[in-house]
């Protein structure tokens, strides 16, 4: 009588090796094979702590970014168009006190002639009246004399 058993995969065989029957089984390599496990599985631990800091960095660093493009927004889109019509406000202002101020010097100087030509007309009319009276002015060049012919 033949009995055929179905023969196992290392899979299954290394399945079922835990502890200290592996150890049984390959005293020899199995120490090894655990250390070298063990460097393998420190290492890889080392690496991945090092990319969870670096996502982290990464999740900060993209927040931050975010912050920054919301204020160059905001400084694109709304400060700055602010403060160009300020600008544009204060420039007008100025224009407009300048040709206030350029019309109220214009006023003056419009008084100043006409005071300066009432002056003239008073000084005038004062001379012929003095040249009627006989009397001599107090300006020479204001003064008449009818006896000379040029």
């Amino acid at each position: 009588y033949f009995f055929f058993f179905k023969q196992k995969t290392a899979y299954e065989i290394s399945a079922c090796l835990v502890g200290s029957e592996m150890c049984i089984r390959d005293r020899s390599r199995g120490g090894q094979a655990i250390q070298k496990c063990r460097d393998k599985f420190k290492d890889l631990l080392h690496i991945l702590v090092k990319i969870a800091s670096l996502q982290t960095s990464f999740v900060t660093l993209d927040e931050v970014i975010k912050v920054t493009n919301r204020r160059v927004n905001a400084l694109e889109y709304i400060v700055i168009p602010k403060f160009v019509e300020i600008v544009r406000y204060i420039k007008q202002e100025i224009e407009e006190i300048g040709r206030e101020e350029l019309f109220g010097l214009k006023k003056v100087l419009d008084q100043r002639r006409k005071l300066q030509e009432e002056s003239n007309k008073a000084a005038d009319k004062k001379a012929l009246e003095a040249n009627r009276e006989g009397k001599e002015s107090d300006n020479l060049l204001e003064d008449v004399d009818e006896d000379i012919l040029f």
